[in-house]
């Protein structure tokens, strides 16, 4: 198995503007001045970062660390290609459940990668903890299709050191819960020399499920098992009945055996400290905050005593019983399915599969979405016939193509609001792919009213907006329509902005706007005429945000930033501050909250205001392995408070508060409408 080795990126800021260098200057000598240099580059690895990672990528780091730990176990007896007898006896022992196993064997002829720096191989990691995206790992290896490989093709990519895995096995419960999994290279299943190999291999693979499975739950033995290939179907025919186990008598087709089968994603469980999962270990959270998981005293000692102070577990613990606290309150939202997404084991791909949430924007959802995105780099999508596999709206979004219902007159405020406006059954997900719009129209009602009063945000016709690193809101653009049919009397200009952003739609410009009962992207032609119809202009800037010129905008809004793993946050802010705009973040954690404040302060001389909940939040809970704080899509808001022009001295980061349900109620007087040409916020004509 090829590992890489963990490295440290260089922090490089890159100023656009004398003022900008000043703020990055002031940066560095203010840290290294006080000695703090050390705690902010701390801060900026974050301990926590669930609901940042992308879900393939966590899920690849579980089957890797389940697969060394049965090698470990089992290599000696597949090395002399014998059973254990002493194990057998254990597995006899084990309670038999009443369920199914599947084996799969997935062979792999076209796929082989390559390491990019060979010597950043190490013992027990692919890569180095700042890969958060798939898209990171393009630093670390290369992908190469190999296709119909010939004998010259085969010595081609053995010069080349590409590697490749020739069959992945891979042990399913019925329930859908990855049970284990074995990567082989070098073995052909055909191969009458490898078939001793195979039948020790596949046998100790099931033997390790049992002992010690992958997924929920403690060891046991299915009732029976099915095999999908034949050749390892005869292998196991005289294997499996000594230890209880049915062997099913025909190799069965496809992925499934029953037709309502869907893959589980149930959280495993780890150490904060050291990484063990619950199949390694048994894990306990602190007793005071309940929030982080340990499997050892050891490992609570060494995070409770790290130094400096202020980035242990010691210095963290009381905040985050204030985290805890809120994840009641976080859980309050008026849907049918409330109690089941909010649960702390809510299982994300199984809610999906039940609700056919398996098409189109919901796609993007799913951990086999990211599993497609892997291999490949997409053309620019055509803007008229829209983005391959996403051309048609699912039945539960054709909502933002209906009829505007009447009788809006003040801002909605929270989801029951907009559903009873929208005319929706509270059973429909749709807030799950709208919460980033609806965050956008409530920054724009309710909380710009309330801090920038001078800004009259609410009486202006036109709104230029920043969105910073939005991949996924633009991967979705046309969820942004609801702003148009919310705010009816505003000409929006949306520019994306950000190095996550596809490269090859740098510089893209266009109008999405209505034609008959469709929505449409058409490319901006100066001047753009709609013939009266309304339309949302698009730009896109794929590149770091100190990078754009032009106009300053009226808002810039962030999702999910998460200052504290990425670099370019150190540009960013320093560019916010230069501009002072008006400036909103969202988040999916308090803590994260925290460390976005911590990091302002440090690298703007400002604060970042104290976090709000967000009344449009995901209602979906995000699974984390190693603590239990509770974590949502866009949870919380707040903005930031620069800087005056004679403050030099840095502000200290807000201790965690108690957080607001919402944002206090702008003054109504700021938010009338104008006799002429005013904004009505949702008014429709």
């Amino acid at each position: 198995m090829v590992t890489l080795h963990e490295t440290q990126l260089p922090h490089t800021l890159h100023p656009v503007t004398d003022a900008i260098h000043s703020d990055t200057e002031y940066l560095r000598t203010t840290c290294c001045n006080s000695g703090d240099w050390v705690r902010f580059a701390s801060v900026l690895n974050m301990e926590f970062v669930s609901g940042y990672r992308d879900p393939m990528l966590e899920f690849s780091e579980l089957l890797f660390r389940w697969y060394r730990v049965y090698l470990s176990e089992c290599s000696g007896w597949i090395s002399r290609r014998v059973r254990s007898k002493e194990r057998e006896g254990a597995i006899k022992e084990l309670l038999s459940k009443p369920v199914s196993w599947t084996l799969h064997v997935l062979p792999n002829k076209n796929i082989s990668f390559h390491l990019k720096n060979p010597e950043l191989q190490i013992d027990d990691a692919f890569y180095s903890d700042d890969v958060l995206h798939l898209g990171d790992l393009d630093k670390y290896i290369n992908l190469v299709y190999l296709e119909g490989e010939s004998p010259e093709d085969v010595s081609a990519r053995e010069e080349a050191a590409l590697y490749r895995i020739d069959y992945v096995l891979v042990v399913v419960e019925e329930t859908g819960s990855v049970l284990g999994v074995d990567f082989l290279v070098g073995a052909d299943l055909h191969e009458r020399a490898d078939a001793s190999l195979w039948g020790v291999r596949v046998y100790h693979l099931l033997c390790q499920c049992m002992v010690r499975p992958m997924g929920a739950g403690a060891p046991r033995r299915p009732k029976s098992i099915a095999v999908g290939e034949t050749t390892v179907h005869d292998f196991l025919g005289n294997l499996l009945p000594p230890l209880g186990i049915h062997l099913m008598e025909k190799p069965f087709r496809g992925w499934m055996l029953t037709p309502s089968f869907s893959l589980s994603s149930s959280v495993v469980r780890s150490c904060h400290v050291c990484k063990r999962r619950s199949f390694e270990a048994a894990l306990s959270p602190c007793g005071h905050c309940r929030a982080v998981l340990y499997c050892s005293e050891t490992c609570k000692s060494q995070d409770w005593n790290k130094r400096p102070a202020d980035i242990s577990h010691g210095y963290w613990c009381g905040k985050m019983v204030q985290y805890m606290e809120l994840a009641p309150k976080l859980a309050e939202l008026p849907f049918s399915f409330t109690k089941e997404v909010t649960s702390p084991t809510f299982d994300k791909e199984r809610f999906l599969s039940t609700k056919h949430l398996t098409e189109s924007y919901w796609m993007a959802e799913s951990v086999h979405y990211h599993t497609q995105r892997l291999l490949l780099r997409r053309p620019p999508w055509d803007l008229e016939e829209g983005r391959e596999g996403m051309k048609t709206l699912p039945d539960n979004v054709q909502v933002i193509l209906q009829e505007t219902p009447r009788g809006c007159k003040s801002p909605i405020v929270t989801w029951k609001e907009y559903y009873n406006w929208r005319r929706l059954d509270l059973d429909n997900p749709i807030a799950v792919l709208l919460t980033s719009t609806l965050t956008i129209y409530h920054v724009i009602t309710r909380m710009v009213p309330r801090h920038f009063p001078d800004i009259n945000i609410l009486k202006k016709q036109s709104l230029k907006i920043h969105i910073i690193d939005g991949k996924r809101e633009y991967e979705s653009i046309e969820l942004l329509w609801e702003l148009a049919v919310l705010m009816p009397c505003v000409l929006f200009e949306v520019t994306f902005v950000g190095d996550s952003l596809p490269v090859e739609e740098d510089n893209r410009h266009f109008v999405l706007h209505r034609k008959g009962s469709k929505l449409v992207c058409t490319e901006f032609t100066s001047p753009y005429r709609n013939k009266g119809e309304r339309g949302i202009q698009v730009k896109i800037h794929a590149q770091p945000y100190h990078t754009l010129q032009g106009a300053k905008p009226d808002l810039v809004i962030g999702f999910n930033a998460g200052f504290g793993l990425k670099d370019a946050w150190l540009s960013i802010l320093p560019r916010l501050q230069f501009l002072k705009v008006p400036a909103y973040f969202s988040e999916c954690s308090q803590y994260s909250c925290e460390v976005d404040g911590q990091i302002v302060a440090v690298a703007t001389g400002g604060t970042a205001s104290d976090p709000f909940l967000n009344p449009f939040r995901s209602p979906l809970r995000i699974w984390a392995t190693d603590n239990c704080m509770p974590w949502y899509s866009n949870a919380f808001l707040f903005h930031l408070i620069y800087k005056t022009s004679n403050g030099k001295q840095r502000h200290p980061a807000p201790p965690a508060r108690a957080v607001p349900d919402q944002e206090p109620a702008p003054d109504p007087a700021a938010c009338r409408k104008k006799k002429k040409g005013g904004l009505s916020v949702c008014a429709v004509r």
